[in-house]
């Protein structure tokens, strides 16, 4: 009698134990038996190291305000509503134009570069990274190959024992009973030489993209208190474009000292306008004549450029 009265009590104990919840399916456990939620990825914008070691040159209407880089992309920002101008990576082959995207307010390109040319129709401006940095696209492979082109190469020793001193060595294909066999003498160690290593050139070309030839840069006439005076700057500047000034060519009676540093990233007939017209304020204010056997000559402002004039070097056209 006691058996059948256990035995319903058994059939609901079992009954409420198959309605239990699988215990992997609760929070608490879940971590536990490894049924968490997939992993969140890493939140973007994480700190990185940015170099700003960038000199510019050239055109500040087509430059930018201002380069830095943090290894991997080039940070460009120009001026606010200015249009973005062409730009291209100076490479050894030619100029090679270079892909961005905005990113606020900065362009951003896609890599390092150690050369950066950018032009607006005529103007020109560059801008160079101080310190080399070997660009993002070179794969380790090349890396490895860079590195294992500065690691000396040790000498491959033939031990001795191996070998013994003065006794030959049998060439394969040759019987040793012939009168004719040949041997080869090996008189001590022998050591081996690997071929020297191939320089790995960095600038990888990118499929797909036109190759620019490369177009001579106009020089920047700069002026300033290293040239001493006016008259300093003027000589030095055409011995660079090819222009003749002589001291008989300085038709002024005083000499105007430079107390600034400027630059003129224009042609040289424009830089020395440029120059010049500074004085035209001033108590002698003076202008340049250009000649065209490329002769220059300045005189008073107040005097005009005389092309009948005799006596300029390389005669008078």
């Amino acid at each position: 009698m006691r058996l059948w009265f256990c035995f319903p009590i058994v059939l609901v104990l079992l009954g409420g134990c198959a309605a239990l919840p699988h215990w992997a399916d609760l929070p608490v456990f879940a971590n536990a038996v490894g049924t968490s939620g997939p992993e969140q990825p890493s939140r973007p914008g994480q700190p990185a190291r940015f170099s700003f070691d960038w000199a510019l040159s050239g055109d500040p209407e087509v430059g930018p305000l201002q380069v830095f880089d943090d290894g991997v992309s080039v940070w460009l920002q120009f001026r606010e509503h200015d249009p973005v101008p062409a730009i291209f990576e100076r490479t050894e082959h030619g100029d090679r134009p270079v892909p961005w995207r905005r990113e606020s307010a900065y362009v951003v390109l896609e890599g390092v570069f150690a050369h950066l040319v950018f032009r607006g129709g005529h103007l020109v401006a560059q801008a160079h990274r101080a310190q080399h940095i070997e660009p993002a696209g070179v794969s380790g492979q090349a890396r490895a190959v860079e590195r294992a082109d500065t690691t000396p190469l040790q000498p491959l020793a033939v031990p001795e024992s191996l070998v013994p001193a003065g006794q030959g060595v049998e060439v394969p294909g040759v019987n040793a009973a012939s009168p004719q066999a040949v041997s080869v003498s090996l008189p001590g160690p022998v050591a081996l030489t690997m071929p020297a290593p191939v320089a790995v050139s960095s600038v990888l070309p990118v499929p797909g993209l036109p190759v620019v030839p490369v177009v001579p840069v106009q020089p920047v006439f700069a002026a300033g208190p290293d040239d001493g005076t006016l008259r300093g700057a003027l000589a030095r500047w055409s011995r660079l474009a090819g222009w003749t000034f002589e001291p008989e060519h300085w038709a002024v009676d005083v000499d105007v000292p430079l107390g600034a540093s400027a630059d003129f990233p224009s042609p040289f007939i424009e830089a020395v306008q440029a120059l010049v017209a500074a004085t035209e304020l001033s108590e002698r204010p003076l202008q340049p004549c250009f000649y065209s056997n490329r002769v220059l000559r300045v005189v008073p402002y107040a005097q005009a450029c005389d092309r009948s004039t005799r006596g300029l070097s390389g005669g008078q056209s």
